[in-house]
């Protein structure tokens, strides 16, 4: 059995199609949470060894519903820590 994903790259291929006869239109961009996007920002900076395949395939990990539910995850987490660092019995304590 063999998969061939269709339509997947529909937004990229109207692009290109409208580009090739001329007209100016904005280039279709990839839906990207806020942490996704500061990584991928983070590792252009930083240019690391494979940075740039973490930073192809790092978007593509969780799709915009699921990268909403981890910025959410990561504020509560964030908050938890900020709220609980100071307590030396707490696993979140310097």
């Amino acid at each position: 059995m063999r998969f061939f994903p269709t339509g997947i790259s529909a937004p990229i291929d109207r692009y290109f199609e409208i580009q090739h006869v001329g007209v100016r239109v904005q280039k279709p961009s990839v839906e990207l949470g806020k942490y996704v996007r500061e990584v991928v920002k983070r590792l252009g900076d930083k240019q690391p060894a494979g940075w740039t395949s973490v930073g192809m395939h790092l978007p593509s990990c969780a799709d915009p519903k699921e990268q909403r539910q981890i910025n959410k995850d990561i504020g509560k987490i964030k908050a938890i820590i900020r709220n609980k660092s100071r307590d030396p019995q707490h696993i979140c304590s310097h």
